[in-house]
């Protein structure tokens, strides 16, 4: 599952974990891909530079915050999850490591982008349709059901 520090982010989190419950899915793995930044933008964001270390600080943080305040309103048996942050092209980590690893499928949330930015932009979505070696799942989430108020 494809992740960001968004409200739709946390909303795909808050379905994903059911999901996996209800197809017998027993790991999830989460990704985070940010674009490659100046190295001192780096260490000023607090973006876990020092991640072969172990040490997470940063988005890593924000991220893990966000997987387990769902964690903690609802309960999971049995399914386990990983999150990787990645640097590079989002669209490029993301068919590579799901060539990598055989997954059922991927899951996105829907993307905020007007039309018109996806005209001259393109979108991760269609991208991932024409390429992904694996089913895509697009969540769209319904806002009185999946959003916090």
């Amino acid at each position: 599952m494809a992740l960001d520090i968004s409200d739709i982010s946390y909303s795909v989190i808050r379905f994903v974990f059911p999901f996996a419950r209800r197809h017998k899915i027993f790991h999830l793995d989460f990704i985070h891909v940010r674009e490659e930044e100046p190295e001192n933008m780096l260490t000023q964001e607090g973006y876990p530079e020092n991640m072969q270390s172990g040490e997470k600080t940063g988005r890593y943080r924000i991220l893990e915050d966000m997987i387990s305040n769902v964690l903690d309103s609802i309960t999971v048996e049995e399914t386990s999850f990983n999150l990787i942050i990645k640097t590079g092209d989002i669209l490029e980590e993301i068919l590579l490591r799901s060539s990598e690893i055989c997954y059922e499928f991927i899951i996105l949330g829907k993307s905020r982008k007007s039309d018109l930015d996806t005209l001259f932009e393109g979108s991760l979505q269609n991208s991932l349709i024409m390429e992904s070696p694996c089913p895509l799942l697009i969540f769209a989430p319904r806002k009185e059901k999946w959003f916090i108020t």
